[in-house]
């Protein structure tokens, strides 16, 4: 607090003016500089431009298939441990990554 490094007594009338014209000389605006230099300059308009669109359905596609059936579920080592640490059966730890797994594609997450 410069206002109380200048000697100020602490929420006093002259302690707000002092701590007023600091902030007003702080964002006071920078003086002019020079022009931007050419790369700083906003590119020219093409004319040509590409339309791009929106796909038609927001029905769920997998991004990837990774050689994966529905339904098989294999669970990695530290899914099986986390399985076991939980005091489940990995049959019973699949079926809920599985049931996880729809609702990420019934939209359950984005509400």
């Amino acid at each position: 607090m410069e206002a109380v490094k200048e000697g100020h007594e602490l929420y006093s009338p002259a302690f707000h003016r002092a701590v007023k014209s600091n902030f007003d000389r702080m964002i006071a605006p920078l003086p002019k500089t020079s022009p931007a230099p050419e790369y700083f300059e906003p590119l020219p308009e093409a004319s040509t431009r590409s339309i791009v669109s929106a796909p038609v359905s927001r029905d769920y596609v997998p991004t990837s298939n990774r050689g994966e059936r529905p339904g098989i579920v294999r669970l990695s080592a530290e899914e099986r441990d986390m399985a076991r640490r939980l005091n489940m059966s990995e049959k019973d730890y699949a079926l809920g990554k599985l049931e996880n797994e729809q609702r990420k594609r019934d939209g359950y997450y984005d509400r």
